[in-house]
């Protein structure tokens, strides 16, 4: 096992003293995971790396970078979530700020026009934000939640299949406590324990057979009061006691129940689960006895260091101890001991080793440079 390995999705973030001097230790980082990008929060600034072309990084260009680079413009920030090639950040006055592409109005500044600099919402004390494919949803301090961009399959929840271009309310839906967006459906649970969702659900993303697709919450029956709920292309995930239960599209093994169903059905082999990250095909957990992955595989995005495909969870190699994970299209990325680790799918520099190529284990990211002896 390699010393000091940190889970994927997690930034690193190391003190350095000089000349015998004490420094101040900077705080873990906290890391996210878009389509083919990632970012990482540390002590309120934001780095990213990755693809580009929308100018999801945030840092004024259109340019991979196959490093992490500062985003620029943004407040002190408190969270992070990234879409498939958007970002935004909750700033820690409440405000909610987004960058990158904007095709179908998911950036929520009231128009279509790509930003490769971040653009402050319309809407203020924000609780949380959860990025979907194409479309973006906002917790407000009240309760309530707003969503905006595409609309097409219902995700916005807004009672309409209509795209918004600004944050607009999610209909019959109140008492949230937990918000997440998947490709085209969206989940919020609530303080009862009870799980909301709406958007797409051809294949029972939404976790009901039927129907093909809601424009408003419906309730999932999931059996107990879940903790947590994470969304992947067309599956999800829900932490609850006595394990985590998965539903949705299977094609690659992605719920974890060792055969090819549609669920909602409890993932075979883990327990203690503390964190889940869903890919677009895969989903992995952070439990009590390591990093567990399960889906497909075909960039490593498993971190087993291999290429095959599991219908049931395998151990991320290395990593032991995550505080955070993390995880996209098909790369994941953890914090372990205040370090970053990423490993999967890197055609674009999404894990940020400042070279291209897949990788089926965890690499370090290097979020901060060390001054050079003179």
């Amino acid at each position: 096992m390699r010393a000091g390995a940190l889970s994927a999705l997690a930034l690193l973030a190391l003190g350095c003293g000089l000349h015998g001097q004490a420094s101040a230790v900077p705080r873990a980082p906290s890391l996210a995971v878009g389509g083919r990008h990632s970012c990482a929060l540390i002590e309120g600034k934001v780095l990213c790396w990755g693809a580009n072309e929308s100018g999801q990084l945030g840092d004024g260009t259109t340019t991979r970078r196959t490093r992490p680079t500062a985003v620029v413009g943004l407040p002190a920030v408190a969270k992070l979530a990234l879409g498939d090639r958007h970002g935004c950040a909750l700033g820690q006055d409440g405000s909610a700020w987004c960058w990158g592409g904007n095709e179908w109005g998911q950036l929520g500044d009231g128009t279509k026009e790509q930003r490769a600099r971040p653009v402050r919402l319309k809407i203020d004390a924000v609780r949380a934000i959860a990025a979907g494919a194409t479309f973006t949803c906002a917790h407000l301090q009240g309760g309530g939640v707003r969503c905006w961009g595409h609309g097409k399959d219902g995700q916005l929840g807004t009672g309409s299949r209509e795209s918004r271009l600004e944050p607009t309310p999610v209909v019959d839906l109140d008492e949230v406590d937990g918000l997440a967006a998947g490709g085209t459906h969206a989940c919020a649970r609530r303080r009862d324990g009870g799980l909301r969702c709406w958007g797409q659900n051809a294949l029972f993303q939404l976790g009901r057979p039927a129907p093909a697709s809601s424009e408003r919450p419906l309730p999932v029956e999931l059996g107990a009061p879940i903790a947590a709920v994470a969304l992947g292309g067309t599956h999800g995930c829900a932490r609850k006691e006595g394990g985590v239960v998965c539903w949705g599209a299977n094609q690659s093994g992605q719920l974890g129940n060792g055969r090819r169903g549609l669920g909602p059905t409890p993932v075979e082999g883990i327990a203690e689960v503390e964190e889940l990250a869903l890919g677009w095909f895969h989903s992995c957990a952070r439990a009590a006895t390591g990093l567990r992955c399960w889906g497909a595989n075909e960039h490593g995005q498993l971190g087993d260091g291999t290429h095959e495909g599991r219908d049931r969870p395998v151990a991320v190699a290395g990593l032991t101890a995550a505080t955070q994970l993390a995880c996209g299209r098909a790369h994941c990325c953890a914090v372990v001991a205040g370090d970053a680790w990423c490993w999967g799918a890197n055609d674009e520099g999404q894990l940020g080793l400042g070279s291209l190529g897949d990788r089926a284990i965890p690499s370090p990211v290097e979020l901060h440079r060390r001054p050079r002896a003179r």
